[in-house]
């Protein structure tokens, strides 16, 4: 394995070339994600036959916001992900992946790159780690707002014949209260 620090962008044919796989350590701020810790880890890219395969064991730390209470929290977030990228030729463009349509392999064949183009370990890691946000933001069981939000109803059932809807909560959302007061003073 060639280990290197910088994360420099390398040519598929300088991959082929090589017996083993390109392996990047990484400890780097990336200028367009934000992040309160270095992203620390490390990349490998491996040349196969008509493809690449990269691996990486990526973390950082990052601050989110709420998506319930607003407030910023921090998150440890991790990448640890197998890809397989395609490499496009002229001359394997149609004959290997039409034969390959039936089996499993295309299906993880969804990135491919020009055999004549370079690998860039820096836009990947970006590409990678944010797909790795989530989704819904929320802070943990300590958000101020977790308790008056409520997903489902809660049944009860009285006699064992009809269930009856209640309130789990019978306080308002704060939110709530503050739109109101806002709404009273600022409405006719």
């Amino acid at each position: 394995m060639e280990n290197d620090k910088e994360l420099k962008p390398i040519s598929i044919k300088e991959l082929e070339s090589f017996n083993t796989p390109k392996v990047w350590e990484v400890e780097c701020f990336l200028h367009s994600f934000n992040s309160l810790w270095p992203i620390t880890g490390w990349v490998s890219v491996e040349h196969l036959s008509e493809s690449i395969i990269v691996k990486s064991e990526l973390q950082t730390l990052i601050e989110l916001c709420c998506d319930r209470c607003s407030q910023q929290f921090e998150h440890k977030l991790f990448c640890n992900t197998e890809e397989l990228i395609r490499i496009s030729t002229k001359n394997n463009k149609k004959s290997h992946y039409t034969q390959m349509e039936s089996s499993h392999e295309l299906a993880e064949l969804n990135e491919s790159l020009d055999s004549s183009s370079n690998f860039d370990p820096e836009r990947w890691i970006f590409e990678h780690v944010n797909l790795e946000l989530p989704i819904s933001k929320h802070c943990g069981e300590k958000c101020p707002m977790h308790s008056h939000i409520e997903f489902t109803p809660k049944t009860t059932i009285t006699n064992k014949t009809q269930p009856q809807k209640t309130n789990v909560k019978d306080s308002a959302d704060p939110r709530l209260a503050i739109l109101k007061k806002l709404q009273k003073n600022y409405l006719p």
